[in-house]
């Protein structure tokens, strides 16, 4: 649901409640109250009565209904984990999966039987440890044995490059170190449940840590025995105790984020004296080599991380910061269509430079606002190239895209709050001081001064506020993001004529010292811009100012004085 909200496609959710979007009050209110109205979606809760479109007094209740929902959902999750707690401490097993060496009795499944295959296998391990082999010896030889381990019978597959005879066995797979500890350490074999080992964080998070061996809840004798109890303790007494790494007496920039891209296990930084350089290994393939389990992936470690590096640069040189773009671009041989046997541009090419007034006109369907959308990255172009400061928008993120621009469409909008609010919108730091000298600037500064409470007065997209006051406010929304790149999409088709004046006086202001780009239906809007893009079928026809257009006697002035014959 995010990332459709974020890629635009949707602007309206509705639930049937609240605690269908979330029962964590914060989150909840999060969304709600900041997230949804920034993205300018829409939420409606049926049976709570919620619409964030309307000022409603559900709407101010709507924070503690999320607190009720938070507490419900916590109160549920303490008396789950109470009656788990109490039925472990019965000696009930209530873990989803057995143990190796168990299954789950078939008449009670809080009961454990013997698995008799697996259990052969646990004996032969406690059999290794008796004779005082290490964990890497044990696994070495169940491994050589062709014996399944735990993994294999949950049909785990395993990696590997060989397609020799000495490979790894998919049916039997490779007993590793860990395993072998574990299951030399686990008092479940002496027919004890051992259980509570780990705990979430709290009921939110699905994290878990582990307990310390003192919180763990062991209930003795519940089920048969594989081990018996002085075998078992003896076993405790040969294995190695505190067993610590050496000091690292190197440190790389890299250790420890290194994975393997075919096993997915780490890749362990070495050094080597004799040339005295660091190299790469897959730990996986250094510790299983004879098994083929992977392949060296050996790499001088200065050449890696020098390649890395300088990856990280060129990424980070490849978003563009709003406040040091140029204003520059390009369109180059530009084809689009929603789909490949429908193409609507179909090879549009232009230059727009910094600073520049750019107007797209053209009749309805002509491809004006398709162009726009592209820009924006709405959508994928199907060839060609758009750039921005020379940089193809197909190395840039949508977001970062988004932020480069200031729109100002058609149909204007207005959320619930106040009028400071509704103009700063999500912009931090802007002070009461800024955003009335921008106010004053684009002439809406009066009308708000009539209201009861001025900047602090509560307005809503519902309100009946006169369309040009709605567009004068939102372009001086826009003064405030100050964006270098403006879109204006018929910002004033909606206006009257007396209005149209005024508004476009703001909007000349809004434009100075940013590369805009203006769709104009009403062309005597446009005249002072400082090229003109006249589009028809999805091509560009013809280009120029005004005054040049008008001396050719083409298509632009076939509009331009069609518009003004339908006025007399």
């Amino acid at each position: 649901m995010i990332n459709d909200v974020e890629s635009e496609k949707i602007n309206m959710i509705i639930t049937k409640d609240m605690s269908r979007l979330g029962r964590d009050y914060i989150g909840t209110g999060e969304l709600i109250e900041k997230y949804f109205p920034n993205k300018n979606v829409r939420y409606i809760a049926i049976n709570d009565g919620i619409d964030t479109f309307i000022d409603n007094t559900n709407n101010d209740i709507a924070p503690f209904k999320a607190i009720m929902n938070d507490m419900y959902a916590k109160d549920i999750s303490k008396k789950v984990k109470t009656s788990l707690h109490s039925r472990m401490k019965e000696g009930l097993y209530v873990s989803g999966r057995c143990p190796f060496g168990y299954m789950k009795d078939p008449v009670n499944k809080n009961h454990l039987v013997i698995n008799e295959e697996q259990a052969k296998t646990v004996k032969l391990i406690f059999d290794l440890a008796l004779k005082e082999n290490t964990y890497h010896f044990i696994a070495q030889e169940l491994t050589k044995r062709k014996i399944k381990t735990p993994a294999s019978y949950y049909n785990y597959v395993w990696n590997t490059k060989c397609i020799n005879t000495n490979c790894i066995s998919q049916e039997y797979g490779v007993w590793v170190d860990t395993t072998i500890k574990a299951i030399l350490t686990n008092q479940i074999y002496v027919g004890d449940t051992v259980q509570g080992k780990t705990k979430k964080i709290n009921y939110k998070l699905k994290k878990t840590v582990k307990n310390k061996p003192n919180d763990f809840i062991i209930v003795e004798n519940t089920h048969e025995a594989i081990i018996d109890r002085d075998t078992f303790n003896y076993v405790q007494t040969l294995l190695p105790k505190n067993v610590k790494r050496p000091e690292k007496k190197r440190f790389y920039l890299l250790d420890g984020l290194l994975y393997c891209g075919d096993c997915k296990h780490r890749i362990t930084i070495r050094y080597q004296t004799k040339t005295g350089r660091s190299y790469t290994t897959c730990d996986y393939y250094r510790t299983y080599s004879k098994y083929h389990v992977c392949t060296t992936h050996t790499n001088n470690y200065e050449a890696l991380e020098r390649v890395i590096l300088d990856n990280i640069i060129g990424v980070c040189k490849k978003y563009l910061d709003k406040n040091k773009v140029k204003g520059k671009i390009e369109f180059k041989n530009v084809k689009f269509g929603y789909d490949e046997d429908k193409i609507i541009i179909k090879d549009f090419t232009a230059t727009a430079k910094p600073g520049q007034k750019i107007a797209i006109v053209g009749p309805t369907g002509a491809g004006k606002t398709t162009m726009v959308n592209l820009l924006m990255k709405f959508y994928e172009i199907n060839s060609g190239d758009i750039k921005i400061d020379g940089v193809s928008i197909k190395e840039l993120t949508r977001e970062n895209i988004h932020d480069l621009f200031t729109m100002v469409l058609q149909d204007t909008w207005l959320f619930n709050g106040t009028v400071k609010e509704n103009i700063v919108y999500n912009r931090k730091n802007i002070g009461d001081k800024k955003v009335k000298e921008i106010c004053k600037v684009v002439g809406v500064d009066h009308f708000i001064k009539t209201l009861p409470n001025g900047y602090d007065s509560e307005i809503s997209d519902t309100d009946s506020i006169s369309a040009g006051q709605r567009q004068l406010l939102t372009i001086a929304r826009g003064m405030i993001e100050n964006a270098p790149f403006l879109i204006l999409d018929e910002a004033t088709s909606n206006v009257d004529t007396r209005t149209e004046e005024l508004v476009q006086k703001a909007m000349d202001k809004l434009m100075e010292n940013k590369t805009s780009f203006i769709i104009a239906h009403r062309l005597s809007t446009i005249r002072n811009a400082d090229l003109i893009l006249v589009m028809k079928d999805g091509n560009i026809i013809e280009t120029g100012n005004h005054d040049k257009l008008m001396k050719e006697n083409g298509f632009y002035a076939s509009l331009y004085n069609s518009q003004f014959e339908s006025l007399k």
